[in-house]
């Protein structure tokens, strides 16, 4: 870098703020700015270069501390440099700094400079700070009473997942001490069920987002299990770098168990359900309850209509009397006939005594048509004339038998539609059609499917004498998105064969049946329950293993000792999946 010029120089030092002398070995001065005369409060024509530093800046330390000969004796040989606060007389009080340039100057040259600068403004300066560090930290004792004494629990972590810091709150829900929680890693503290997939915490850790009301079940120090909602936020320095989380907990516990409470309500016709439309359903059945009018039950295949069939029956005058039920597809149009009618001895081959049939069984109570729209169209007329006339004779009979029988009806047909393609009467359906009550399909229900999986874990739980807590934020995801083509019946089999395949206590995403693994794939739509869980990384779904990872299958259940499930979970891939390699490669297992 060039010299400045010797006027830029001059310029310099004349505007610089400080008072600044510049002395010879002598402490003769050669140059005083217009700072030092404003400090010294001297008369600008008063000349003070050729004059010894003491006369002009006398101060009490003079004799006993001068500075200069403090650099002097200074056994160093580097340029020495020493402040100390000075008072000379009639002046504020000063810091004075001394500093030796050129220890082998000659007499007449610079030597050393002694730059004065005022106390009172650094005595301001020092003030400022003093206050706003008084506040700062009132702020902070401030934030501390309100961290201890709000209601939810609040912890921090640092960048490795280990807790820096929890309120009371927290420590009174986990039930621990703070030296079993400050120092631990978070998944030590909460023993979540999210710890190893989705961690909140770990996900903001990475992504630098806040994840808001993440459901968890967590164990507490008396490993009582609590569902809590938490929600992260990343922490960062003063330069932005991460330097951790902060965690908001919030416990849930209380909620899940007012929607179990509410689920045991609604299973009072066996139905779990908090939709909209299957309450007006479920609202009808007591408003038919005094009625003996017919009904017509509509919906898919597995929607429940033989439950709710059941539960009409179990609210209205008749549940006392016999309720028969009949499957309309199930026999063949002669025996059908004759289950529905009875029929003599001797009125076919085989029929070696009177029968009587479902009709005159459900004498005085109630008759289920099952599949009713697939009944031919010479029985539809008989069942017609039982509807009109309450009367009938047996199969091979002609003594006309007369019956009080209620009819219920449900088929998963169009049958308006089979009544234009000539295969239902018409007359028939307008009378079955008093009462039509439909039966909305689980896809139109999502709301209910979270209800419904707890309700099969429970049950499934006293069948298999299990104890599954729960199920995974990524299967209960798959289960909602799922259009379920079976409905209700569909997801309890799943349940069901969900309980079969795990092994832990908490239903994961490759226990689910492989369809249902698939179509994910496909399936874009996410149910308003799982927007408020962490985004998840892609998942492959139940994808072909390739022939030549024999070695890698190998050496993952050697290391799981042969857990199948860990190792498909490790492989991204469904347990059947995994068993279908493992005997396409002919691996023999022998893991211990």
């Amino acid at each position: 870098m060039s010299a400045l010029p010797p006027e830029t120089l001059r310029l310099i030092f004349e505007d610089f703020p400080d008072g600044v002398l510049v002395l010879d070995r002598q402490r003769t001065i050669l140059h005083a700015n217009g700072a030092f005369y404003r400090l010294m409060m001297l008369d600008p024509r008063e000349e003070v270069v050729g004059r010894r530093c003491h006369d002009v800046a006398q101060t009490a330390l003079c004799e006993s501390q001068c500075l200069m000969k403090r650099a002097e004796l200074d056994e160093r040989t580097t340029v020495q440099r020493h402040s100390i606060p000075c008072h000379c007389a009639n002046v504020d009080p000063l810091c004075m700094t001394h500093r030796i340039l050129n220890p082998s100057a000659p007499a007449g040259e610079p030597y050393s400079i002694e730059v004065f600068k005022d106390m009172a403004d650094l005595g301001n300066y020092l003030e400022t700070l003093r206050t706003t560090a008084l506040a700062l930290e009132q702020e902070k004792d401030k934030l501390a009473v309100i961290l201890e004494g709000i209601a939810d629990g609040f912890f921090t972590t640092d960048r490795d997942l280990v807790v820096t810091d929890a309120n009371d709150s927290l420590l009174r829900f986990l039930r621990k001490r703070r030296e079993e929680v400050v120092g631990k890693r978070c998944s030590e503290v909460f023993h979540s069920d999210k710890c190893e997939v989705d961690c909140p915490v770990r996900w903001t850790l990475e992504h630098g987002k806040h994840v808001a009301n993440c459901r968890e079940r967590v164990l507490t120090a008396e490993d009582q299990v609590r569902y809590i909602l938490k929600s992260t936020y990343l922490q960062r320095a003063m330069n932005g770098e991460p330097t951790g989380v902060i965690g908001i907990v919030r416990d849930n516990s209380e909620l899940v168990s007012l929607q179990r409470q509410a689920v045991s309500l609604v299973k009072a016709y066996g139905f779990v359900t908090k939709n909209k439309r299957m309450q007006e359903v479920l609202d009808l059945i007591q408003t038919i309850r005094d009625t003996d009018t017919s009904v017509l039950i509509l919906g898919e295949s597995g929607t429940g209509k033989e439950m709710l069939a059941n539960a009409i029956v179990q609210s209205s005058a008749r549940r006392n009397k016999p309720f028969i039920k009949i499957n309309c597809s199930a026999l063949t149009e002669n025996l059908l006939e004759s289950e529905l009618f009875g029929h003599v001895k001797g009125a076919f081959t085989g029929a070696i005594t009177d029968k009587p049939g479902k009709f005159e069984m459900a004498d005085g109570g109630t008759l289920f048509l099952d599949e009713v729209g697939d009944m031919s169209l010479p029985l539809q007329a008989k069942v017609l004339r039982v509807l009109q006339e309450k009367e009938f004779e047996r199969v091979g009979g002609n003594r006309t038998l007369h019956v009080d029988v209620r009819i219920i009806a449900a088929t998963n047909k169009d049958l308006k539609e089979e009544i234009r393609k000539g295969n239902f009467r018409e007359d028939l359906y307008y009378r079955l059609h008093v009462i039509p009550i439909r039966i909305p399909p689980l896809r139109q229900r999502k709301e209910d499917i979270p209800l419904l999986v707890h309700h099969f874990v429970d049950l499934f739980n006293q069948k298999y004498k299990r104890s599954i807590q729960e199920v995974s934020s990524r299967a209960l995801a798959l289960l909602v998105d799922y259009p379920w083509p079976g409905n209700v019946r569909e997801l309890r089999n799943a349940i069901e064969y969900a309980f079969v395949c795990s092994n832990g206590n908490i239903l994961e995403r490759p226990a689910l049946p492989t369809e249902i693994q698939h179509f994910q794939r496909g399936w874009s739509e996410r149910s308003r329950e799982e927007e408020t869980l962490p985004p998840r990384p892609p998942e492959t779904g139940e994808e072909e293993l390739p022939s030549d990872d024999r070695q890698r299958i190998l050496a993952l259940l050697e290391r799981h000792h042969g857990n199948r499930t860990k190792v498909a979970q490790v492989l991204g891939v469904g347990r059947t999946t995994l068993w279908r390699k493992i005997k396409e490669l002919d691996i023999r297992e022998n893991f211990r």
